[in-house]
């Protein structure tokens, strides 16, 4: 996701609203014993690395967020 003018504060309650709704979900209607979770990556833009960077320090974040234990934002 890419969250223009989004303090990093309101895009961590974000992510995990939709981290909460993912694993609280009922998938069942999918398959009877499906359970999701989501990791997630999360990085705010300092105005000045190029989108490479970016996207590698997001990934390097998502990353951590699965060594933590998954289900997580980082």
């Amino acid at each position: 996701l890419i969250l223009p003018g989004t303090p990093c504060s309101a895009a961590i309650q974000l992510c995990e609203a939709m981290r909460n709704a993912i694993e609280a979900n009922d998938w069942h209607s999918v398959h009877p014993d499906l359970q999701l979770t989501i990791s997630i990556g999360l990085w705010q833009w300092d105005g000045k690395s190029s989108v490479s960077e970016l996207l590698h320090a997001a990934d390097t974040q998502l990353y951590e967020a699965k060594r933590g234990g998954r289900n997580r934002v980082a």
